[in-house]
Order: C-alpha cells, then structure tokens, then sequence
C-alpha cells in the first residue's frame, strides 16, 4: 500500500516537472521573436504605472515606468510591452553612466554583457520618440 502511494506521488511529480519544462520550452519560442517581427511604438505611448508599483526616489523629469521583456535587436536592446488591445511595441533601451541594473543582485552600474534574452523586466526612464534612456531596470519574476 505505502509502495503504491510513493509510486504514484512520485509519477505525479514525474508528470508535472514534464509538462512545466514543456511549458516553459514553448514560453521561450514564443518569446524569441525575430527581428522582422518586431512592431515600432508610435510616438507617445507608454504604458502606465500600475497601483502596486513605488517608483523610489521620483526625480523631476519626465520619467515613465513600464514593464516588458528584454529582447535583443541588432545591436541593441530593446523593451517589448503590450497593451490590451493594441498590437506588440518596443521600446530602444538607452543606457549612460547613471542607469542602474538590478537582475537579483542588487542596484549595479548598467552592463549589457550581463543581460539575458527574455527576461522580464520593469524600466523607468525618460521617454524621447522611440527611445527610453533607462534610469532604472529590474528584473521582474516570471509570469506564472
């Protein structure tokens, strides 16, 4: 009876570790997007700040918070979002001496080495035409 249960426990766990691979191997072709799939931001949008997120030390100018996956193009990289309703767009990701990273690890200087394809991020920065010189970058858990 006890060899039945511990079967059975362990084929569940055997079952489910199979189709959360599976899961995530699909979450990731979707997520690879070749370039020529990539949608332009029209001028002006962005999307908006969400209740549960505290920007910290909120500076005076023009900033915009946004999350989305971090994909890279050429020889950028770049933020795409979505909005309901509206198709995919992205964003040029800009980076300078002031922009902090954090993908776990704490606030860091910016270092595009480090970045990982795919990744869910949060961004706030300025917002100019198509770019967005980050200010601030977080890696945000997955989707589940």
């Amino acid at each position: 009876m006890v060899k039945g249960k511990a079967l059975l426990i362990v084929l569940t766990l055997v079952v489910l570790g199979v189709g959360l691979g599976a899961y995530r191997y699909y979450r990731q072709q979707q997520i690879s997007l070749a370039p020529e799939e990539l949608v332009e931001v029209p001028a002006g949008e962005m999307k908006e700040p969400t209740d549960s997120v505290v920007k910290e030390e909120p500076s005076s100018e023009a900033e915009h918070l946004g999350a989305g996956v971090l994909l890279q193009k050429e020889d950028h990289w770049i933020m795409l979002f979505d909005e309901p309703g509206k198709p995919a767009a992205n964003l040029v990701l800009k980076f300078n001496e002031n922009s902090l990273c954090d993908f776990g690890e704490g606030e860091h200087v910016c270092d595009e080495k480090k970045f990982v394809q795919g990744t869910n991020i949060m961004v706030e920065g300025q917002k100019e035409g198509n770019n967005l010189t980050v200010i601030r970058l977080n890696k945000t858990p997955e989707a589940q």
